[in-house]
């Protein structure tokens, strides 16, 4: 070989370690992938003193979860969490298998183009390993307990309490007789409030609410009409007990209102209010004292117009008018009759009735019944039978694998 071919190959050989030492590492990985939300993994064999360069970019600027990488041990020494691209440089500080993880959001992939590359520190070998497993083959001997049939039963009488039926009970908790007077007149009779609620001492122990009812009659004023009350309520009764009999298996899903006709002049008001303090504004409003005080507010208007035409100002003051805006009521109507049955108590349980009549004065009624169930139980004998199994055993022989599996690392 002559001076001039050694020196080309010296040239040569120069020119491709210039070229590797201004290279940007070794490239481990590079490539287009698709990173669903399980782990994708790729591991690799590092030195220390290695930098680990991780470059990421998703399509269409997609973020993935995380990316992390982690020694054979399991402990993280990188992670980057919510990225749509990354360019990172890792220190390796020990020498050991590491595996670098790219995760996509939860019901969801992410297309990504990724290069993992290797700046060597001590040493430029050993940046990759393969997996080797090993499996080991034995014979094992067991034994079984096989079935060849029943021993004789073993009998015994034993007591059962089984579920009977169920127990109803109607329990009246508030009942009332109310002469409401009309709206004209110097009295405070123009309403009357009542609490609808249960009664604790008079609920039965161990029973639960089946229906809770009240039942409402209005009638005019006078002795002659306390009978018709009377009789009005009674009616009442009887349409809730023929919807409730237990016997007729009647399941309560909601509410049933029945309301009477309207003959004449028998309506009376009703609010079903959430507070009992609303009784002396209901009071108000069914009184002469709202007329009067309407009244007096036309007077007031009229003066203070004749007085601001004149340029004086206002001469007549205001007072206030009570009105419903007042109240905290969840249902108002005028009924003569009326009977609601529900599953459970009301939620405004304060029951205000009025009179919106003038003069007449009004007779009415107002009943709450609760009803109960409970459930009722006896008492059987049964004969019990344990059948207990007859059984040999058999020996049996199978293949047990053992898995094991070693490391080898790759030379560059």
């Amino acid at each position: 070989m002559n001076k001039n071919s050694l020196g080309l190959i010296l040239l040569m050989l120069l020119s491709i370690v210039s070229g590797y030492a201004q290279s940007k590492g070794q490239v481990l990985f590079a490539g287009d992938k698709k990173i669903k939300s399980g782990s994708s993994g790729y591991s690799f064999y590092f030195s220390k003193g290695d930098k680990l360069n991780i470059q990421c970019e998703t399509k269409n600027g997609k973020e993935l979860s995380k990316a992390t990488i982690k020694s054979n041990s399991g402990s993280t020494i990188f992670e980057k969490k919510k990225f749509a691209s990354m360019n990172e440089v890792v220190n390796i500080t020990k020498d050991g298998i590491y595996t670098v993880e790219f995760k996509a959001k939860a019901m969801g992939s992410r297309d990504s183009k990724f290069s993992i590359s290797r700046n060597p520190g001590s040493t430029d070998k050993n940046i990759a390993f393969t997996k080797n497993n090993h499996y080991q083959v034995e014979e094992v001997t067991f034994s079984i307990d096989s079935m060849i049939g029943y021993k004789e039963p073993e009998k015994s009488v034993v007591d059962f309490t089984v579920f009977d039926k169920y127990y109803y009970q109607e329990v009246p908790m508030f009942s009332t007789s109310k002469q409401i007077l009309g709206q004209m007149g110097v009295h405070s009779s123009q309403a009357a409030c009542y609490k609808l609620g249960i009664e604790p001492g008079k609920v039965p122990a161990n029973a639960k609410l089946k229906a809770f009812s009240y039942s409402f009659s209005s009638v005019l004023g006078g002795a002659k009409h306390w009978k018709i009350a009377d009789y009005s309520t009674k009616a009442l009764s009887v349409v809730a007990s023929a919807v409730l009999t237990p016997a007729a298996g009647f399941a309560i899903t909601g509410t049933m209102t029945a309301i009477g006709p309207r003959p004449g002049n028998e309506p009376s008001q009703y609010f079903m209010s959430y507070r009992a303090s609303d009784e002396a504004i209901v009071k108000k409003i069914y009184s002469f004292d709202k007329t009067q005080r309407e009244a007096r507010n036309v007077g007031a208007s009229m003066a203070n117009g004749i007085s601001n035409a004149l340029g004086g100002g206002d001469v007549a003051r205001k007072v206030k008018v009570p009105s419903e805006s007042e109240l905290s009521f969840n249902e108002k109507g005028k009924v003569t009759r009326m009977t609601i049955i529900q599953a459970t108590q009301p939620k405004a349980n304060y029951f205000i009735m009025a009179n919106p009549e003038n003069t007449q004065a009004k007779n009415t009624k107002l009943n709450t019944t609760a009803i109960y169930y409970a459930p009722g139980y006896k008492k059987i004998q049964a004969e019990k039978r344990i059948y207990n199994l007859e059984t040999v055993t058999v020996e049996k022989k199978a293949k047990k694998y053992t898995n094991s599996y070693t490391y080898d690392i790759l030379d560059y």
